[in-house]
């Protein structure tokens, strides 16, 4: 992965709501960076926790369009 590039992971919530990851830029990124593992009782440990947290994205386009990919499927 070209760590000079700036990475961006989408999530699309069923919730109705674009999840955003910002990375690259310089700083290592790798294809499970936000994502984590839990485990039997529901709890994450140190090796498996995310090392990084989305945020609600302020990407416009991406949370019209989620509203509606909702209304069509619904």
């Amino acid at each position: 992965m070209d760590n000079s590039e700036k990475v961006n992971k989408y999530l699309l919530g069923d919730n109705g709501v674009v999840y955003q990851l910002r990375l690259g830029e310089g700083i290592p990124a790798a294809p499970m960076d936000g994502f984590g593992e839990l485990d039997s009782n529901g709890d994450f440990d140190s090796e498996t926790a995310p090392n990084q947290d989305f945020s609600i994205s302020k990407d416009e386009a991406a949370q019209t369009e989620l509203q509606k990919l909702i209304k069509e499927n619904s």
